[in-house]
């Protein structure tokens, strides 16, 4: 066996079998000149690693890169049922949140939430709600579903508020003293 070195300083060995003639044969003549010299000295593995590497973070990036679109984030879907010329009902459920004042958007679902309309709240009573379409880029239809968005509790209700300004003021304490 004839041992070297790769590009990287890897151990690699090239197998040879001794001949009747006690020379050696085929793994002299296609591993040291094809595999020592030619490639695996050459770099084969290095360029195989950096492939590799490459590779590895193209597929990070695309797979941190895909978000969803800003029509599917936040928002809760309602079914439009029934539209009128100026006005539209929709399906307000359990959502005891939805309330009169709030904008929303009404896209169409079979088109990939293409946006149809703009809407204002104008009411909501027994589960119905009723909006004023304030803009309009196609025809709103029984086919399209409105979109609103959950209204976030206030900073000082969050829990992380409460967490940050109790460690601000260990930590004020603690330099302070």
């Amino acid at each position: 066996m004839i041992a070297g070195r790769d590009g990287a300083g890897a151990v690699i060995g090239v197998a040879a079998r001794s001949s009747s003639r006690g020379g050696l044969r085929g793994g002299l003549r296609g591993g040291l000149r094809g595999g020592l010299r030619g490639g695996l000295r050459g770099g084969v593995c290095a360029r195989l690693r950096g492939s590799l590497a490459r590779l590895a973070m193209v597929a990070g990036l695309v797979v941190a890169g895909a978000r969803p679109a800003r029509a599917q984030t936040g928002y809760t879907r309602f079914d439009v049922t029934a539209v009128g010329d100026t006005t539209f009902t929709f399906l307000s459920g359990g959502a005891r949140w939805v309330s009169p004042g709030q904008r929303g958007i009404a896209v169409d679902p079979a088109h990939n939430d293409e946006l149809i309309a703009k809407f204002r709240v104008l009411r909501v009573r027994g589960g119905m709600a009723t909006a004023l379409i304030t803009g309009q880029t196609g025809r709103l239809t029984t086919a399209h579903v409105a979109l609103l968005r959950q209204p976030q509790p206030p900073f000082y209700l969050r829990p992380w508020f409460w967490l940050g300004a109790l460690g601000g003021g260990v930590i004020g304490y603690v330099i302070h003293h």
